[in-house]
């Protein structure tokens, strides 16, 4: 075969089943609104690559790598990982700040959905980048796949009165933190 449509066939299986993770916030927020798509911003205490706590390297090494929830983020959204101060900047602007659950004792053998929350968080936005649903910490690859699929509603809401009947209908949490009330 020609070796340029060879390597063009081994990138794009190289690919397949992982998540296209972004690193420019501000390039992923402008493809969002170029496509109309909605965002995932994981904001995590290191970049993808490097070191930082439990929950983060876990949500990097076990629940990111899955091959369902890539091809779940890869075909409805435009996803973005940034460290925690990209993400502080980016929520001053959009949202209240995110709730924070305690983290998990260190050393705990399983690693409940939700431990770690200061070291992790989603936020799930609009193709505006309006914040329409966030979640702290650990979540497990089935939890965070149920989570994307679920959020989907809100985060396709063409308004906030939309995405509020959404959370309502799809029994979300009420919004302690004022991000419909606007």
């Amino acid at each position: 075969t020609d070796p340029e449509v060879r390597g063009r066939l081994e990138q794009i299986l190289s690919r397949l089943g992982k998540a296209d993770w972004r690193t420019d916030l501000d390039k992923a927020l402008l493809e969002a609104k170029a496509q109309n798509r909605p965002l995932i911003v994981l904001a995590t205490a290191v970049d993808m690559d490097g070191f930082s706590g439990l929950a983060a390297h876990l949500m990097r090494t076990a629940t990111c790598t899955d091959p369902d929830l890539a091809d779940c983020l890869n075909a409805h959204y435009i996803t973005v990982a940034v460290p925690l101060s990209a993400e502080c900047e980016f929520c001053s602007t959009r949202s209240p700040e995110a709730p924070r659950p305690p983290s998990a004792p260190p050393g705990e053998a399983a690693y409940p959905d939700g431990g770690g929350g200061e070291q992790v968080r989603t936020y799930y936005c609009a193709p505006d980048g309006t914040v329409r649903h966030v979640t702290s910490g650990f979540w497990s690859a089935e939890a965070y796949l149920r989570e994307a699929r679920r959020a989907l509603p809100l985060v396709e809401a063409g308004t906030l009165s939309e995405a509020l009947e959404a959370r309502r209908r799809l029994g979300f949490m009420p919004d302690f933190f004022g991000i419909y009330d606007h």
